[in-house]
Formats: structure tokens, C-alpha cells, sequence
């Protein structure tokens, strides 16, 4: 393709040859002839910018072209996946809508259920060795209270009601020492308490100078003989994990022999 120079001396060229050829007495035929090709080399310069500037404008477009190309293939890559956790979703739904009617009939099962639990354990703990008896009494009074509300679930109830029963289960292998208010011998004062699972109960005062056993048979506090007050005091240090555990004698036979 010819520049606009190039161009322009052709048009030079032909215009001196077409000079020369005519006759000397056309003085202004240069200059007529001068206005077509100064007109024609504009609109070739004119032609030849916006031949330029539609090249960029065609490779901007052709680039915001391949932009959106890109846009697009990310769009749908994320409209699969969308697709697919919707599906994932709808599954996930379709089984918690599943369980929540299995737990909606084992509901039904449980509530009877736990409705004749209670009153077992409050049967256990009226008629068990009294020990810890507030706490006990405290602990049934809030399960009645949720077993009562009917804004508590189910599973709520269930949980409350197997916490209790694990906590009552674990006073059968457990050992402890609280202190407690007693009646012994015509006297209230405080004692230290020993329980021993679920099998007896022993007081021993602070001064270690009286000590006392829980008889089941009569309901009450009795004293024990001088001679067990040290081995109870060793196994009240041994249960608060104040000396080493090991062997020591308690009158348990004797007791249940009673």
C-alpha cells in the first residue's frame, strides 16, 4: 500500500508532465490543476486515519470480546458448581426432613417412656442411705420441671433424664467426703462424712473424738466405738486424696449383719 507521500509525488509527477505538454499560454492551468490533487490528497490522509483508528477500535473490541469469553466460561464454571451444591443441598434436606419424622415418632415412644422413669428415681433416692439429700432433691425437681415443659424436646428431655440416671449409677462406685450437720447422741454439730458407694455412710466429728454410722434399719445417725476412729480418719484422708490409697478396715459386714 502507498503512503500518503508516495502518493502525493505521483500526483507531482503527473501534474509537471501534463505542464510540459500544454502550452505555454495557460498561465493559471497549474493552479486548476492543483486544487483536485491537494483535494484528493486530503481525502486519502482522512481515508487513511479512520482506516487507523477503526484498526484500534476493532483490536479493543476484539480483546473486550476475548474478556468476555473468559467471563462467561468462569460464569457457567460457577453456575455448575451452584448446580451442583443445590443438588448436594436438596439431597442433605430431603434426609434431615427423613430423620426429623423418625424423630418425631420416637418421640412419641420416648416422653411415655421417661414419664415412668421419674418416679422410679424418686422411689431410689427416698428409700437410698441419705446422703447428699439437697443436692438429690434439687436435681429431681429440675427434671421435673423439664419433663413438664412442653416447650422442651424431646431429645432435650431424654438427655436430662439419662443425666440424672448416669449420675445416680455413678454414686454406686464412688467414694466421697462432705460435710454435713448430724444428730448423734443427742447432739447436732458438724461432721465429716464418708459415703462408700451405695453401702454405708460414716461421720466423723473435726476433733476426731466421735464417730458414727448410718443404720439403714433404724434410719439413723449411731455412734461406732473408739477403736474405728483412726481407721475412719485413714480413709477419709485416703477418699479427699490426702495420703496414699491402701487397705483399711470399716465395720461394712458388721452393718449389714445389723
Amino acid at each position: 500500500m502507498l503512503s500518503n507521500r508516495s502518493i502525493l509525488m505521483v500526483w507531482i509527477t503527473l501534474a509537471v508532465c501534463m505542464w510540459i505538454c500544454v502550452p505555454l499560454g495557460a498561465e493559471n492551468f497549474a493552479e486548476q490543476l492543483q486544487a483536485p490533487i491537494d483535494q484528493s490528497i486530503d481525502t486519502r490522509v482522512r481515508t487513511q486515519e479512520q482506516v487507523d483508528q477503526w484498526q484500534q477500535e476493532r483490536a479493543r473490541l476484539v480483546a473486550r470480546y476475548e474478556e468476555l469469553q473468559k467471563q462467561q466460561a468462569d460464569l457457567t464454571e460457577r453456575l455448575s458448581r451452584l448446580q451442583e451444591s443445590i443438588t448436594r443441598q436438596a439431597a442433605a434436606n430431603r434426609s434431615l426432613e427423613t430423620r426429623i419424622a423418625e424423630a418425631e415418632n420416637m418421640a412419641g415412644a420416648i416422653l411415655p417412656f421417661l414419664e415412668t422413669v421419674y418416679p422410679r428415681l424418686v422411689r431410689l433416692v427416698d428409700t437410698d442411705i441419705p446422703f447428699l439429700a439437697v443436692e438429690r432433691k434439687v436435681r429431681l425437681d429440675h427434671l421435673k420441671e423439664t419433663l413438664d415443659d412442653p416447650q422442651v424436646s424431646a431429645s432435650e428431655k431424654f438427655r436430662k433424664t439419662m443425666e440424672t440416671l448416669f449420675i445416680e449409677a455413678a454414686y454406686g462406685n464412688t467414694t466421697e467426703v462432705y460435710r454435713e450437720q448430724i444428730q448423734l447422741e443427742g447432739n447436732q454439730r458438724q461432721f465429716s462424712v464418708l459415703r462408700v458407694g451405695r453401702i454405708a455412710l460414716f461421720c466423723l466429728s473435726p476433733d476426731q473424738a466421735l464417730a458414727g454410722y448410718y443404720n439403714v434399719a433404724e434410719s439413723k445417725w449411731l455412734s461406732l466405738p473408739g477403736h474405728w476412729q483412726r481407721d475412719l480418719q485413714a480413709a477419709i484422708d485416703m477418699a479427699e486424696k490426702r495420703r496414699p490409697t491402701d487397705l483399711v478396715k470399716l465395720p461394712l459386714g458388721r452393718l449389714a449383719g445389723q
